[in-house]
């Protein structure tokens, strides 16, 4: 095991090892601040990571707290959920963003939006699914959304604006119970992408806008979630990958060869959670916010 310790520059900082790795330094980059902990009792980890077996499918998910936050010790903001329908017709994955400007409360936004639209939507069947389509996730989101504004009003004394997240969610059939196509559904700039050998990336949702991928013009919790939840229908691929991603590793994506290159490479195969929290280990002038990854490995497997 190869370990390298970083040096800290100033008075009293010290050193403090870490794992060697070879994701790639991109730009003009200074020496990294030496991360601060969140002080507040609703931190989300600066390090979560998942990876294994989900009905037939390989599903791997990592989320690592931004440069932006860990220099000034403000919390991680991005969550992540995922779990098979209750018929087991699909699989059911969703990835949230706090807004940053409520740096501490919006991650309990992201982290009960997720949770909520993710068991709101398992609870849907494939047939219900396949007959209303979008329609259907949209009715579930709204329940989800609509329990999170009952919390906030009895329960966390929070306002919209305080827990306000962006959301992307997925259903991906596993067989034609579940119908043919994955559906999406977001609110704000999170992205998916499907990525393989023949194609390379593909974008789920375009930038229509031609405008910076961070201007969020919409969030959650709101009254009425439905005109601000964009739909889209996707073909379902029979191999290859499947990547839902938040703004900060989306925007990596997008604009970098290198960042691109890097993860077709790393997620070339199957890979368990320590090999994704290193996957975005990579460093990129300007790329300090959250990054937040569920990638699903569309080729069933075997046990």
């Amino acid at each position: 095991m190869s370990e390298r310790p970083i040096g800290l520059v100033g008075p009293g900082r010290g050193r403090y090892a870490e794992l060697d790795s070879h994701a790639p330094q991109i730009g003009d980059l200074g020496p990294l601040p030496p991360p601060r902990l969140a002080a507040t009792a609703t931190a989300l980890a600066g390090v979560r990571a998942d990876a294994g077996m989900l009905a037939g499918r390989w599903v791997a998910a990592v989320s690592l707290a931004g440069q932006s936050h860990t220099a000034r010790g403000g919390s991680a903001q991005d969550s992540y959920g995922f779990t098979v329908a209750r018929d087991g017709s699909a699989l059911v994955l969703a990835v949230c963003d706090g807004l940053g400007q409520q740096a501490d409360t919006a991650q309990i936004g992201a982290e009960l939006l997720a949770r909520l639209c993710v068991s709101e939507v398992a609870a849907l069947s494939g047939a219900e699914v396949v007959e209303r389509g979008h329609a259907a996730l949209t009715g579930a989101i709204g329940q989800a959304v609509a329990t999170l504004e009952r919390l906030r009003d009895t329960t966390l004394g929070l306002t919209a604006r305080e827990l306000a997240s962006t959301m992307l969610l997925c259903w991906l059939p596993l067989h034609p119970g579940g119908g043919r196509d994955m559906l999406l559904l977001r609110v704000g700039d999170c992205e998916a992408f499907t990525w393989s050998e023949s194609e390379g990336y593909q974008v789920v949702y375009p930038d229509v806008d031609d405008g910076p991928l961070n201007i969020v013009r919409h969030t959650l919790p709101c009254d009425d979630p439905r005109p601000l939840l964009e739909p889209a229908r996707w073909p379902l691929p029979g191999t290859g990958l499947l990547i839902l991603a938040t703004d900060g590793l989306a925007g990596d994506l997008f604009d970098s060869p290198d960042v691109r290159d890097w993860l077709a490479h790393r997620w070339s195969r199957p890979c368990g959670p320590a090999w994704m929290v290193d996957s975005l280990r990579y460093r990129r002038q300007g790329s300090h916010d959250d990054r937040t990854a569920v990638v699903v490995w569309l080729e069933p497997l075997s046990a």
